[in-house]
């Protein structure tokens, strides 16, 4: 049964998990309205340590919100593309932990928040980059993800499984924001040969292919409903909502979900498991993803960002 006939049949039995859907879609309405009105956006900043994303409108503000059972609330500019960024990295994780195992991919990454910038030069006791949610991780998971095909072929395998999680909904690429992160890039790739001095790549990976890699993901380019759509799938326990597939499975999603309540908001994620309580991801394209297990999926989307990097 695909998503639509799923919100019907639980509407006629009246089993849809937010019931009152109308009063409901009201309240987010007004609370939006009320932030837009109430937190000016200049009260952050746009990433401007990737040029291309300095560029970017500070007065976009989009809202999505979609229902393990497939309701959609679309509020703002909700289809405007906008960079990924760090809101892959839980994705990537995810499917290279239904290919390896999470007992694979964790002999190379570990599982604990850093307490430190997302981008800083540490690793743990065991010489391995502490989660796979910050720049260190990611590039590890970068070059635990399919080594054996081309980056091309990497790439498109990459953006069927986004395509899956968001219930059909594709991904873009931004040439442009490709381009410039890796022409300011020092940081990652010295991130990388510090991590390959300690032994912590697998033996034979190629650390410039990681890299690259790593980049191309972030450089991909999706919408508010794209990144809620994904955490709806999430919240259904690894199935879409929205096309009925199962993506990921109930293991995998347990840990991404468990890596995203604590170690998804950088450096802000402990007080966020304190005040909200929730799993989500932040990217620096100003965008934050957050699953509500058994409900629903939501994604907030506004350019400037606080001193964390978080929107």
């Amino acid at each position: 049964m695909n998503g639509p006939e799923n919100v019907l049949q639980r509407a006629f039995d009246n089993r849809l998990v937010v019931p009152n859907w109308k009063s409901f879609c009201a309240e987010v309405a007004e609370l939006m309205e009320a932030v837009r009105k109430e937190v000016p956006s200049d009260s952050g900043r746009c990433a401007d340590y990737i040029p291309e994303l300095a560029d970017v409108d500070p007065d976009l503000f989009g809202l999505v919100i979609v229902t393990v059972d497939g309701q959609i609330l679309q509020l703002g500019e909700y289809d405007i593309p906008f960079s990924i960024q760090s809101c892959h990295k839980p994705l990537t994780y995810s499917f290279c932990a239904e290919s390896l195992g999470v007992d694979y991919i964790h002999k190379f990454v570990g599982q604990e928040p850093s307490g430190v910038a997302f981008n800083a030069f540490t690793l743990n006791k065991e010489h391995k980059p502490h989660n796979p949610l910050i720049n260190a991780g990611a590039i590890m998971v970068s070059a635990l993800y399919h080594p054996e095909l081309t980056l091309s072929k990497r790439f498109r395998r990459l953006t069927d499984s986004f395509q899956s999680l968001s219930g059909g909904e594709r991904a873009g690429f931004s040439q442009s924001v490709y381009l410039s992160e890796k022409g300011c890039a020092h940081r990652n790739f010295a991130l990388a040969h510090f991590m390959a001095a300690e032994g912590a790549f697998p033996e034979s990976s190629n650390i410039l292919e990681a890299v690259d890699f790593y980049f191309q993901a972030c450089s991909c380019e999706v919408t508010t409903r794209f990144l809620a759509s994904v955490a709806a799938t999430y919240a259904n326990n690894g199935r879409s909502p929205l096309s009925g597939k199962r993506c990921l499975s109930f293991q995998t999603v347990k840990n991404a979900l468990q890596l995203m309540n604590s170690c998804g908001m950088y450096d802000y994620s402990g007080e966020w498991a304190c005040t909200v309580g929730l799993p989500a991801k932040s990217g620096v394209g100003g965008s934050i993803f957050v699953v509500i297990p058994d409900v629903l999926g939501i994604c907030v989307w506004s350019p400037p960002l606080d001193g964390q990097g978080n929107s």
